[in-house]
């Protein structure tokens, strides 16, 4: 299996910079099979598109060299077994735990949608499990760029990914200026029907959008974790 400079850089799960070349050493049967200086770790048997529900097949164990950066990654076919994956994965590829939807499941009402911005308009604080405002800023008919930008909807963060090497981003529904390929994040988000509705409708319009901590919200401690 080989698990990318890309696939590592995107999910945040090996050092900045580094690249990660792992050879397959044979197959493993147990969830948890750690032998020696070898680990199994869960793999993608094809490649699976964003929001794939992962059924039995689509995964599978193998034997890698035990390194700190396979820490990221699931070890258990039955952990990911019935989760959806929030990025894309071409075949044979390690899933991140950070690439996967949270096992509970949504809210009657709710739907998870992403949104692709910026990491300066991602808030101090903004991770998995905390609540958030989303605010457009730039809309047709503001006076001046100076004028606070308006809260459009609220909703749970998901999952926080940083944006692949040699991505670019064109800020809310296209009408931004582009962004850094080091700058960008695709933010995950759980909220209600309507609010989807209001946060697309945004996009179209708004220069960018801008995703913060609740201001009611209290501040978590800056180590906290994924989904």
């Amino acid at each position: 299996m080989s698990i990318s400079r890309r696939l590592l850089r995107t999910l945040a799960v090996g050092a900045c910079g580094a690249a990660l070349l792992l050879v397959a050493a044979g197959g493993g049967s147990r969830p948890d099979a750690v032998s020696g200086t070898e680990v199994a770790v869960v793999v993608s048997t094809r490649a699976l598109p964003a929001l794939s529900r992962l059924a039995a097949d689509d995964v599978a164990l193998k034997r890698q060299p035990a390194s700190p950066l396979l820490d990221g990654f699931a070890h258990d076919v039955r952990a990911v077994e019935g989760r959806r994956l929030l990025v894309a994965l071409p075949a044979d590829s390690g899933i991140p735990t950070a690439a996967l939807a949270p096992a509970v499941p949504l809210a009657t009402g709710h739907r998870l949608i992403s949104l692709g911005v910026a990491r300066r308009d991602v808030g101090s604080f903004v991770f998995a499990g905390v609540d958030v405002e989303i605010d457009a800023a730039g809309e047709p008919g503001a006076p001046t760029a100076a004028v606070s930008a308006r809260t459009v909807a609220t909703g749970r963060v998901v999952a926080v990914i940083p944006a692949e090497p040699g991505s670019t981003s064109t800020g809310a529904g296209g009408g931004g200026a582009p962004t850094a390929p080091s700058d960008t994040a695709t933010v995950w988000l759980e909220v209600e029907r309507d609010a989807a509705l209001r946060i697309m409708a945004a996009e179209g319009t708004a220069k960018s959008l801008r995703v913060l901590l609740l201001p009611e919200s209290e501040h978590p401690p800056a180590s906290g974790g994924g989904s």
